[in-house]
């Protein structure tokens, strides 16, 4: 278990590396990557824009139990995750227990949705903002009575286009 920060001024995704905030990644998705043990943390320490999806990147994660969260002053906003236009920014690859906490995540395709594989067991979206997008989740985010999906705390979704 461990944290993996990202940075997109400061950041490496070289010489990104496990538990230490002076070496982080420049991209979520290589944080992701990496973050491959239960109770994993993706730390994202600035309010960068990041254009990545699942078509443009790895945004896909490998265990359960992952936290992706921002840490970062909300004076100056949260970490914008753009996808692009692609049709989902983040692959939950059928994951459990998995939590979003202060993103925003905007620019999904029209009929897409911002995650993509996950029937919601045990999600946990905090402190979010969702612009530009069309859906939540495609299979439709049927959690169970151990393992609730949960959106909660000022989580909000606004798509423009109806």
């Amino acid at each position: 278990m461990g944290t993996f920060y990202v940075n997109d001024t400061n950041g490496n995704d070289g010489t990104g590396t496990e538990d230490n905030p002076a070496l982080p990644y420049k991209t979520i998705g290589a944080a992701l990557a990496a973050a491959n043990t239960s109770g994993d943390i993706i730390e994202i320490t600035d309010e960068a824009t990041y254009n990545e999806s699942t078509s443009t990147s790895n945004m896909r994660l490998e265990a359960n139990n992952v936290t992706i969260t921002h840490t970062g002053s909300f004076s100056l906003g949260r970490p914008k995750i753009d996808a692009g236009g692609a049709n989902q920014a983040i692959n939950l690859n059928s994951k459990t227990d998995i939590t979003l906490n202060g993103l925003h995540i905007t620019n999904i395709q029209s009929g897409g949705s911002v995650l993509l594989n996950n029937a919601g067991a045990g999600l946990t979206i905090t402190d979010c903002f969702f612009e530009n997008v069309p859906g939540l989740g495609n299979d439709h985010l049927v959690g169970t009575v151990s393992k609730p999906a949960r959106i909660k705390q000022s989580a909000f979704m606004f798509n423009g286009g109806g």
